[in-house]
Formats: structure tokens, C-alpha cells, sequence
């Protein structure tokens, strides 16, 4: 299923000269990778056919593992759906509706965050995320 789908979207890409940057494998397909690991080596190992970047749930260790063990970076993403009143710190950390904060552990690695559009509050989070990315890379000194 990964072949077929992702090689027919790289052909239209091809088609437009333009490349494939990644795949993020996702609804249902990711949660039967998180239940079992049969399931989730044979879609990395498909992925690895097109060797790009794989992008997936911060805190799924597995898919980090099995993305190294096939030669594919693995980049975590924060669901930021889950915090109806976004507030992204200096420190990758966002607090959540409590006022709690949650650090999201990214460091200087390569990260994303994944916003629903059909979520009431996607506009407000992805303000809050740009307002949030900007001020980590200003601190970081990546204008």
C-alpha cells in the first residue's frame, strides 16, 4: 500500500518537477503501527524505498528506532490539537488548558507541529504555534 500510494504521488511530483520531502504515514495506518510492530516495520521499510524523511508522534520510540535501523531520519511532531489554549515558550514547552506546562523535548532537532483544521481552535493554534516558532528561532539566532 505504501509503495503504490507513495510512488503514484511521487510520479505526479515528478511530472511537476517537484521532489518528495517526506511521508507521514497517518490516520488508522498509524495506529495500527503503534499496536504492532510487524505492521509498523513494513511501512517504514516501504518508506525506505524513497528515502526521505519519515514524520511521526513525539514519544513513538519504536518508529524512531526502526526509522535509524533503515537509514531514515525521523521527525516528531507535537499534536497540538490537545490543548485548546496553545502557548508555545522559549523552551519547546506549551501549557496546556490547566496552566500546566508540558516540555516537548525537541532540543535542536528538526520538529513539527500537526494542526487538525476541522478542530474549532486550529486558527488560534497555528498563531500560537508561528508566534511560538518565531520566538525559538530569534533565540536561536535563525531569523
Amino acid at each position: 500500500m505504501i509503495l503504490y500510494q507513495v510512488g503514484a504521488l511521487g510520479a505526479m511530483l515528478d511530472a511537476k518537477r517537484v521532489p518528495l520531502n517526506h511521508i507521514k504515514p497517518h490516520g488508522e495506518l498509524f495506529f495500527y503501527m503503534q499496536r504492532d510492530l510487524a505492521i509498523m516495520e513494513a511501512v517504514i521499510r516501504a518508506c525506505a524505498v524513497f528515502k526521505v524523511p519519515v514524520f511521526g508522534s513525539k514519544g513513538t520510540d519504536s518508529q524512531g528506532a526502526m526509522c535509524a535501523k533503515y537509514g531514515l531520519q525521523f521527525v516528531e511532531e507535537a499534536y497540538v490539537d490537545l490543548h485548546r489554549r496553545l502557548s508555545i515558550g522559549l523552551v519547546n514547552t506549551v501549557e496546556d488548558n490547566e496552566g500546566s506546562t508540558i516540555n516537548l523535548g525537541f532540543d535542536k532537532k528538526p520538529f513539527l507541529f500537526c494542526i487538525h483544521s476541522d478542530m474549532p481552535t486550529a486558527l488560534v493554534n497555528a498563531k500560537a504555534c508561528r508566534k511560538g516558532i518565531h520566538e525559538i528561532n530569534m533565540k536561536r539566532g535563525w531569523h
